[in-house]
């Protein structure tokens, strides 16, 4: 199977004839609408023999994991994510002493650090690089994440808890246990409940062997990541002070960006089903 296509050497091949043993890009291969069970598909031809090709994986159109990573990294500084990052460090300067604006105001906040958060994510799946900007994201799409960030946020709203309990009454072995535990679960957690609609499979581990075996040091750096934003998830709930609600910002937007590109790479371990054109 190689990389590029056979009749055009600079395109990457995503399509593979077995019977041909040949490789090609998009516009090589011929698709065909048809009806199945009352469904509409579309099935990709071979253009040589007329029969159905294979799609060769996201392996072929995937960066290397040190680019992928720095990529992501970088990612919360272009334009539009950046806006949304100040935008929200300037709304945490706004926290009050009054204990129950701080919580609308905190709510507030993270609602919208996880929407955003996951509308990166579902970009990143759909095969979009650039960062998705404000006229690009309908309000029924961010209306329809602040569900899933609720449940999210139950998640390392409870971590957080459990640490800071640990950590304050001086366990600090058990704490930092917690945190390496909920590290570990999380990412395949939140994978599985984005794939799925449904969080009741959150702490189901039985794929996490072969998701860390195909995304290997990207699970390990998302594992690192989320360190810092349980910690900090316990700070903004107490002090939230603007620089921790930035940093907040960043972590997230460059968590579900890489969260996004694991699914790509693991979409048959979760049972996604990707749309080939994008």
């Amino acid at each position: 199977m190689e990389k590029y296509c056979a009749n055009h050497p600079f395109s990457e091949a995503h399509w593979y004839c077995k019977k041909c043993q040949t490789s090609y890009c998009f516009p090589c291969v011929e698709k065909k609408d048809f009806k199945f069970t009352r469904e509409e598909a579309c099935v990709h031809i071979c253009p040589t023999c007329k029969r159905m090709v294979e799609w060769t994986g996201i392996q072929h159109v995937s960066d290397h994991v040190l680019i992928s990573t720095a990529k992501a990294l970088f990612f919360p500084f272009a334009p539009f994510a950046l806006i949304v990052v100040v935008g929200l460090y300037l709304a945490g300067m706004l926290f009050s002493d009054i204990l129950s604006l701080n919580e609308i105001l905190f709510a507030l906040i993270w609602a919208v650090i996880g929407s955003y958060s996951l509308t990166v994510l579902d970009h990143t799946v759909q095969g979009k690089t650039a960062t998705p900007s404000f006229t690009s994201v309908p309000v029924q799409e961010l209306t329809h994440h602040i569900i899933s960030v609720f449940k999210q946020s139950l998640f390392i709203l409870g971590a957080a808890v459990l640490f800071a309990g640990a950590y304050q009454t001086n366990n600090k072995p058990l704490a930092y246990m917690i945190m390496t535990v909920c590290s570990l679960v999380f990412p395949l957690g939140l994978m599985r409940g984005i794939a799925s609609g449904s969080y009741r499979s959150f702490f189901d581990v039985s794929t996490l062997a072969s998701v860390i075996r195909k995304t290997g040091t990207q699970y390990l750096v998302i594992m690192v990541l989320f360190l810092p934003v349980i910690a900090l998830f316990n700070l903004m709930v107490t002090i939230q002070p603007a620089l921790v609600v930035a940093m907040v910002s960043y972590l997230m937007i460059t968590i579900y960006r890489l969260l996004g590109q694991m699914i790509l790479k693991c979409h048959t371990e979760l049972n996604v089903s990707l749309n080939y054109e994008n």
